[in-house]
C-alpha cells in the first residue's frame, strides 16, 4: 500500500511538471528604477534600466535553453525618483496589482524600507543597486538578495591573501567618509573586516583614516605609527586616494621589501586607464617616478575583467533597447555602466530561483521558498564568470589580484598574477599564476616579506649584541679620502654648470622677447559670440560687478600681429624695468599651458603701459552667468570647474606659485569653449598706488582681508574658486542673496568665526549637491582645512564615477542641444538640427522637383532644360463658377483641399511632377525633370484614368447630393522648362504643348478625356488603350483640329496596366513623390 502511495505521488508530480512545461506560468515584475531624479544620480547621468528588458527577452525567448521552462515573466514599472516615498508608494500599487517579486530599488536609501515590507508582505526582493549591511540580516529580512556584492564581501578576499602568505599582523587605512563621496561605505568596509580578521586570529594592529596629500604631519605621523606596529598595511580606499600616501612612504623608505601595502578597490575605475601609468596617474613631476617605484610594494585587490566578447554583446543590446519605451530619457546612450551587469544578473538570478521553487510545488510567491533557492548557490553572471551567492543572499566578489610586472616592452606595469577562487568550504583562496614572480622592491626582492621585524618591533625577540673589538681603520680612511675628492670633482662640475646656465640666463632675459610696439596695436570693437543678456536681472548684476558684460577692467580690445588681443593699461605713468620686472615678464611669457589665457607681451614705453593677452571671444564667467541664453547644466559647470583646476595645478607648480586674485572676471572662455585664467604673475608691475575697489575683494579669502595682499597662499586661491563655484551654481554674483552693501559683506567675512562664517548661502535641494560639498569645505575658514587644488581634481574625478570628460565632448553635446537661429549658440543635440534640416529640405522639395532642389540646395546654377517629348495633363471642374456662387469661402478651400488631397495621393503612383493648381485648374506633366522614354504619355493616360474614376466617388461635404464633373484635356509634344522667381520660385513649363493641352481641357467635355492627335500616337505604340475620334474641331489660335477621346484600356489589359510605382519608373517616383 505504501508502495502504491509513493508511486502515485512520484506520477502526480511528473504530471504537475509536464503541465507547467506546457502552460508557463506568467509572473510579474515590479522594477524599481530611478529614471529621474532631483539630485545627482548615476541612474540619470548614465541611465543603465535598459539592461531589464534585455534580461527579458533572453528568458522569455530562450526559455529552454536557459533552463526556465515554467515561467513566463512580465513586468510593472515605476519611476521612482530618487525619493522614499515615491519607491514605497510604487511598491505598494504593484502589490496590491499581484506582483510576485520586487527588483530593487535602484537607490541606497530606499534599501532597508524596501527590504522590511518586503518581508511583511512574504515577496521575493532581488536588489541590483543595495551595500547596505544591515540587509543580511536574515532574521529581520527573510526575502532579500541582492547581486552587488556589499562591501563586507570584500574582506574575504583580502582574507584569501593574507592567509596565502600567512600574514598574521595587519594595519588598516581607510578613505575619509566625508571626502570620499561615491557610495562605497569605506568606514563600514573597515569594520568588517576587523570582524573577519578576529575570527581567524588576525590581529589589526592600527587603523586611522588614510591622510589626503596636504595633510603632511598627519601622514608622517602615521607612517611613523605603522613603522612601529605592523609591516603589512590595508589600504581601504579607491586608487586615486592612496597615490600620495604611497609616494610619503617610499620617501621614508618604507618601500625597501620589509613592507607590503593592500589596495582594496572595489570598483572598475582601473578598467577606465588608457594606459600603464592610470594606477599612478595625477601625480606629475617627481611625484610619479616616486608613485611608480612605490607600486613594487604593493598588491592591488580589484574586481575580476569581464569576459570583453560577451559583455561586448550585451552592452550593444542594453544601448539598443535604451532607445525604447520606457527606459529613453531623452539621452543619447554611448556605454552600458557594470551597473548593467548588476540588474541583468538580478532577473537572471530570480528567474533560476524561481523555477526551482515552481519544480518544487511550492507558491512562487512564497518570499522565503524563492529565497531557500538564491542562497548558497552559483549562478553564470552576464560577465563572464561564475558568482556565488552565500547563506545570506548577498553575491560575493570576483576578485582578482594585480602586482607590478615587466610587460613585453620590459617597462613597468602592474598585470594580473593571481585570482581568487572559492573551495569546497565555500572560503575564497588566493591561486597565483605559475609564470609571474612577485617583487616587493623596485631592486627586484623576490623573498616574501614578513608581517613583523625578525626582532619584534621592540627587539623583544633579539638578545642585546656585545660590542666587538675595534679594527684596523686604515682602508676606511682611503675610502673616505677616495669619497671626498670625488665629491670636489662632482661639487666643481656642479658649480661650473651653474654659472653657464646662470650665464646663458641673464642672455636671455635681457633679449626682451615679450617687449610690445605700441604702434603695431590696432584698437577695434570685437564680433563676441554672444551678446544677448537677461533684461530682468542684467542691470542690477551689472551694477553689482562694476562693468557692463563683455567689458574686461581697464581693457580694451585689439590686434597685434594678426591675432585678437586684450590690451590692459596699468595705472601707472612710468615703469622702471629692474631686474625682479624683467625676471617676472619672462616667467609668464613663458608660461604656457591650454587652461592659462597667454601673455603676448608688454608695452612699457610712457605714456602706453599695457600688457596684451590672449582675447577669448566668449568673455568670463561672469558674462556667461549673465546670459540666459547659455543652458549651464551639470555637465557643462563640471567642465568649467575641470579647467580651473587644471589651469591653478598648473600655476601653483610653476614659479608664480600663486594667483592671488582669482576671480569670475579673470577666468576667461574662448571660442572653442575652453576656460582660461589670466591676471597671474607681475607683481612688481601690478604695485599700484590705488587701493582696490570693495567689490573686487569679494572673492579674496578672509586671511588675506585681516593681513593684506602680502598674505596670499594657494589655499587662499581655493578659497575664491569656492565663490566662484557658488556664482555657477546660483547665477548670481557672490553673497548677492543677502541684499547687504559691499562693505558690510566685506567686514562680516573678516570676523573670526570657525563655527559659522560669514558665506554665500547654499540652496538646501541644488541639482549640484555634490559640487556644493566641494564648495563647502574649499571656503573653510581654516586654511589648513580647504584641500589643495590636486585633491579637488581627484574629488571631481570621483564626482564623475571614474569617468574623464573632455570638454570639446561637452561643447559638442551643447552644440547638438540648441537651436540655429539662437544667435550662434550652438545646438544640443545633432538630432534636433537634422530635423529641422530635413523639414527644410522637404518645404523645397514640395515646392519644386527633388532633382532640382538639390542643385539649389548644394549651390548649383539650374539652367533651364530643354525636354524633347512630354506629356501635360490639364483638368477643371465644370460648373465651378455657379459652384462657388452658391459656396460660402470656407466651404470652397475646404472643397478644393479634399479634391487635391485625393488627386494628389492618386498621382503619388505614377511617374509625373504636379507643376501647379490654380483655382480648379489641376496641371501635371510626365517625362520631366528626369526623361522617361516614351512612357510618359501612358503615365499620363493612366493617371487620368484613375482621377477620372477617383472622381465618381466623390463626396462634396457640405452639397453630398451633388456630383463632381471633371473635363481633362492631353497633349504631347516638347517644352521648356526651368525655375522662376527668387522669392517663392517655381518650376515652370513654356512652349506651345502647354497652350495645346490647355485648349485639349477647355473644349472638352464633362466625364472624357479629350487628347490630341500627338498623344493618340504615342498611345498608339502600346496598343492598350481604348481611343475613339471625335473628329475637326475648331482651337483658338489652331484652326481645324482632329481629336479623340481616350475612352479607357482595353479588356485585355486590365491585368497588364500600371501598379503603383511602374516598374520603368520606380527610380524616378520615387523622387518625386512629395514634389509639388
Amino acid at each position: 500500500m505504501l508502495v502504491q502511495n509513493t508511486l502515485i505521488l512520484i506520477a502526480f508530480s511528473v504530471l504537475r511538471l509536464v503541465i507547467a512545461r506546457v502552460n508557463p506560468r506568467e509572473l510579474r515584475l515590479s522594477f524599481l528604477y530611478p529614471l529621474t531624479s532631483k539630485t545627482e544620480s548615476i541612474t540619470v547621468s548614465l541611465p543603465f534600466g535598459s539592461a531589464f528588458t534585455v534580461a527579458l527577452d533572453a528568458i522569455n525567448n530562450n526559455s529552454t535553453a536557459y533552463g526556465f521552462p515554467f515561467t513566463k515573466l512580465t513586468f510593472l514599472w515605476n519611476d521612482t525618483q530618487s525619493l522614499e516615498t515615491v519607491a514605497l508608494k510604487a511598491m505598494t500599487e504593484h502589490y496590491n496589482k499581484g506582483v510576485d517579486v520586487f527588483i530593487g530599488p535602484g537607490d541606497e536609501n530606499d534599501c532597508i524600507t524596501a527590504a522590511r515590507m518586503a518581508a511583511v508582505w512574504n515577496i521575493p526582493i532581488v536588489s541590483y543597486f543595495c551595500t547596505k549591511d544591515a540587509v543580511s540580516n536574515k532574521a529581520l529580512f527573510p526575502t532579500f538578495a541582492r547581486t552587488r556584492p556589499p562591501n563586507a564581501q570584500s574582506s574575504k578576499s583580502v582574507l584569501a591573501i593574507l592567509k596565502r602568505f600567512d600574514w598574521r599582523v595587519v594595519a588598516v587605512l581607510y578613505c575619509n567618509p566625508a571626502l570620499c563621496t561615491n557610495d562605497m561605505g569605506w568606514l563600514r568596509t573597515k569594520k568588517d573586516m576587523k570582524n573577519v580578521f578576529n575570527a581567524h586570529g588576525i590581529k589589526v594592529s592600527y587603523e586611522d583614516i588614510l591622510p589626503q596629500e596636504h595633510e603632511k604631519n598627519k601622514t608622517r605621523v602615521i607612517l611613523q605609527e605603522i613603522k612601529k606596529k605592523a609591516r603589512i598595511v590595508i589600504l581601504s580606499a579607491s586608487i586615486s586616494y592612496v597615490q600620495s600616501f604611497l609616494v610619503a612612504a617610499q620617501r621614508k623608505g618604507m618601500t625597501n621589501g620589509e613592507y607590503v601595502y593592500i589596495i582594496n578597490e572595489l570598483t572598475y575605475e582601473y578598467l577606465t586607464f588608457t594606459s600603464r601609468d592610470g594606477w599612478w596617474e595625477g601625480m606629475t613631476g617627481l611625484h610619479k617616478d616616486v608613485a611608480e617605484k612605490a607600486f613594487h610594494s604593493v598588491l592591488a585587490l580589484v574586481p575580476r575583467p569581464y569576459n570583453r566578447t560577451k559583455y561586448a554583446r550585451f552592452e550593444k543590446h542594453v544601448i539598443e533597447k535604451f532607445k525604447e519605451y520606457p527606459f529613453n530619457n531623452g539621452k543619447e546612450q554611448q556605454i552600458a555602466l557594470y551597473y548593467s551587469a548588476y540588474l541583468y544578473d538580478a532577473v537572471y538570478l530570480y528567474a533560476l530561483a524561481v523555477n526551482k521553487t515552481i519544480a518544487q510545488g511550492l507558491d512562487p510567491k512564497n518570499g522565503t521558498a524563492v529565497f531557500g533557492n538564491i542562497r548558497e548557490t552559483s549562478y553564470q553572471s552576464i560577465t563572464g564568470f561564475d558568482v556565488r551567492v552565500d547563506k545570506n543572499g548577498d553575491a560575493e566578489f570576483n576578485m582578482t589580484l594585480f602586482s607590478l610586472q615587466k610587460n613585453e616592452r620590459e617597462e613597468n606595469e602592474m598585470l594580473e598574477v593571481g585570482e581568487l577562487f572559492i573551495d569546497s568550504n565555500g572560503s575564497q583562496i588566493l591561486e597565483l599564476q605559475k609564470n609571474k614572480t612577485l617583487t616587493w622592491s623596485d631592486t627586484g626582492q623576490t623573498r616574501v616579506p614578513a608581517d613583523s621585524p625578525e626582532c619584534g618591533f621592540n627587539q623583544e625577540l633579539c638578545p642585546i649584541s656585545k660590542p666587538t673589538p675595534e679594527k684596523d681603520n686604515s682602508l676606511t680612511y682611503l675610502i673616505v679620502t677616495l669619497v671626498i675628492c670625488f665629491a670636489l670633482i662632482v661639487t666643481i662640475s656642479i658649480l661650473l654648470v651653474i654659472i653657464y646656465r646662470k650665464r646663458k640666463f641673464e642672455k636671455e632675459l635681457t633679449k626682451l622677447t615679450w617687449k610690445v610696439n605700441y604702434s603695431e596695436i590696432k584698437f577695434h570693437t570685437p564680433a563676441w559670440k554672444s551678446s544677448r543678456t537677461r533684461p530682468s536681472i542684467v542691470n542690477s548684476i551689472s551694477s553689482f560687478y562694476g562693468c557692463s558684460p563683455r567689458q574686461l577692467r581697464n581693457a580694451h580690445v585689439g590686434r597685434y600681429k594678426a591675432t585678437h588681443v586684450y590690451v590692459k593699461k596699468f595705472e601707472r605713468n612710468q615703469v622702471e624695468i629692474s631686474r625682479n620686472e624683467l625676471l617676472e615678464l619672462k616667467q609668464v611669457y613663458e608660461l604656457h599651458h591650454n587652461n592659462l589665457a597667454r601673455f603676448v607681451g608688454a608695452c612699457v614705453k610712457p605714456p602706453h603701459i599695457y600688457t596684451l593677452i590672449e582675447f577669448c571671444s566668449r568673455g568670463s564667467i561672469q558674462d556667461i552667468i549673465m546670459d540666459d541664453n547659455i543652458k549651464l547644466d551639470s555637465m557643462f559647470i563640471r567642465s568649467l570647474v575641470a579647467d580651473i583646476v587644471e589651469g591653478m595645478i598648473f600655476l601653483q607648480s610653476s614659479e608664480i606659485k600663486i594667483h592671488g586674485n582669482l576671480k569670475s572676471s579673470n577666468c576667461l572662455v574662448d571660442g572653442r569653449w575652453v576656460l582660461k585664467i589670466t591676471d597671474f604673475g607681475l607683481w612688481s608691475l601690478k604695485n599700484e598706488p590705488k587701493k582696490r575697489e570693495a567689490k573686487e575683494l569679494l572673492w579674496t579669502a578672509p586671511e588675506m582681508l585681516r593681513s593684506g595682499e602680502e598674505s596670499a597662499t594657494q589655499k587662499a586661491d581655493v578659497y575664491s574658486f569656492a565663490i566662484i563655484l557658488q556664482e555657477m551654481e546660483t547665477r548670481t554674483p557672490p553673497f548677492y542673496e543677502y541684499c547687504l552693501d559691499v562693505e558690510e559683506i566685506i567686514d562680516r567675512v573678516k570676523v573670526t568665526n570657525s563655527k559659522n562664517p560669514f558665506r554665500p548661502k547654499v540652496a538646501p535641494a541644488s541639482k549640484f549637491d555634490d559640487l556644493c560639498m566641494l564648495m563647502t569645505s574649499c571656503w573653510s575658514e581654516d586654511p589648513d582645512g580647504r584641500p589643495s587644488f590636486q585633491e579637488i581634481k581627484k574629488i571631481i574625478i570621483t564626482l564623475q564615477g571614474g569617468k574623464k570628460e573632455n570638454i570639446v565632448d561637452k561643447v559638442i553635446y551643447l552644440l547638438e542641444d540648441y537651436s540655429s537661429h539662437l544667435e550662434d549658440l550652438v545646438k544640443e543635440r545633432t538630432e534636433q538640427w537634422m530635423e529641422e534640416k530635413k523639414k527644410t529640405e522637404e518645404l523645397l522639395h514640395n515646392m519644386l522637383p527633388k532633382s532640382v532642389a538639390d542643385q539649389l540646395i548644394a549651390g548649383l546654377p539650374v539652367k533651364a532644360d530643354y525636354f524633347e517629348e512630354v506629356s501635360i495633363f490639364f483638368s477643371d471642374i465644370v460648373g465651378f463658377t455657379p459652384f462657388c456662387s452658391l459656396s460660402s469661402p470656407l466651404q470652397i478651400v475646404n472643397f478644393l483641399n479634399d479634391l487635391y488631397t485625393l488627386f494628389d495621393s492618386v498621382i503619388a503612383h505614377y511617374d509625373v511632377y504636379k507643376v501647379e493648381t490654380i483655382g480648379d485648374a489641376y496641371m501635371v506633366a510626365s517625362g520631366l525633370p528626369i526623361r522617361n522614354g516614351h512612357e510618359h504619355a501612358r503615365h499620363i493616360a493612366d493617371m487620368a484614368l484613375d482621377l477620372l474614376h477617383a472622381q465618381k466617388k466623390f463626396v462634396i461635404r457640405h452639397r453630398p447630393n451633388e456630383k463632381l464633373e471633371l473635363r481633362i484635356g492631353i497633349h504631347s509634344g516638347a517644352v521648356c522648362a526651368g525655375v522662376v522667381g527668387i522669392r517663392m520660385p517655381r518650376y515652370c513649363l513654356f512652349g506651345d504643348a502647354v497652350n495645346m493641352a490647355s485648349r485639349m481641357e477647355s473644349t472638352g467635355e464633362a466625364l472624357k478625356i479629350h487628347i490630341s492627335k500627338e498623344a493618340k500616337s504615342y498611345l498608339d505604340r502600346f496598343g492598350v488603350y481604348d481611343i475613339t475620334e471625335r473628329g475637326n474641331i475648331l482651337l483658338k489660335g489652331k484652326g481645324h483640329v482632329v481629336t479623340y477621346w481616350l475612352n479607357g484600356r482595353t479588356p485585355r489589359d486590365q491585368m497588364t496596366c500600371l501598379s503603383p510605382r511602374a516598374t520603368t519608373a520606380k527610380s524616378v517616383s520615387g523622387e518625386d513623390d512629395s514634389v509639388s
